[in-house]
């Protein structure tokens, strides 16, 4: 099965609201980091950038590693982050040379790195989902940091979500417009899975500007709980 990790960005955050990492020499180095480790991936690799931001330094890794680097100046990013996420999705998806042969798409946030996405990757079934998550919260909250899609699911359900639901003032995020693209595209007889394990996620969080920390002991609760929820949810009790 052929996937392309979509890295999304914005390297100068300017006027997103909720942002405390904000600094852009911080949130460059961000980025480059997470770049830098996909690239020893052997993976197809797409970075989508919405603040315009020249990044010599980024373009520079880019061109080494052979990592399609684009990018814009995002027009609603004031609205909030899902929706400068929104805008990526419609740039990278209609300029991108890598994602037109892309069968599934592998959305990160572009400033953090998934220690096990290998193995995620490695364990999902072949060519019988539409979408792969992390559903929690009552089903209603999808984790959009990382998630897996075919083009399709985005063409037919979450787009015309976001354009409908999305309005982050009134706490309509991006987690529950993908919940709902979901909820939609499986009520249409579409295969939605949960992700095989939980993403080990390595960054900062931008909104508190916290590092992304798992001990072992939170490590083993993580594993522990997110096997079970997998059983549950493929019982018929």
């Amino acid at each position: 099965m052929i996937y392309c990790l979509l890295l999304t960005g914005t390297i100068d955050p300017k006027n997103t609201p909720e942002v405390d990492r904000a600094s852009v020499l911080l949130r460059e180095v961000d980025y480059y980091t997470t770049i830098e480790k996909c690239a020893s991936l052997n993976y197809k690799i797409v970075f989508c950038e919405n603040s315009g931001y020249d990044s010599k330094k980024i373009t520079a890794l880019c061109t080494s590693k052979n990592i399609e680097y684009i990018k814009f100046t995002s027009k609603e990013s004031y609205k909030g982050k899902g929706h400068g996420e929104k805008e990526i999705f419609e740039y990278a998806l209609a300029h991108s040379r890598i994602l037109k042969d892309a069968e599934y798409i592998v959305k990160i946030t572009g400033r953090l790195f998934i220690k096990n996405i290998d193995l995620i990757l490695k364990n999902l079934p072949e060519n019988n989902f539409l979408v792969s998550s992390n559903l929690t919260r009552n089903l209603t909250w999808s984790d959009s940091r990382f998630f897996v899609f075919k083009k399709s699911f985005y063409a037919e359900y979450f787009k015309n979500q976001l354009e409908e639901d999305l309005d982050e003032p009134q706490k309509v995020n991006l987690e529950k417009c993908l919940s709902r693209a979901i909820h939609r595209a499986v009520s249409m007889g579409n295969v939605w899975i949960t992700l095989p394990y939980y993403p080990d996620y390595v960054g900062y969080n931008a909104y508190q500007n916290k590092k992304l920390t798992q001990g072992l002991l939170k490590k083993i609760k993580y594993k522990l709980y997110y096997r079970l929820k997998k059983y549950v949810l493929q019982q018929t009790i």
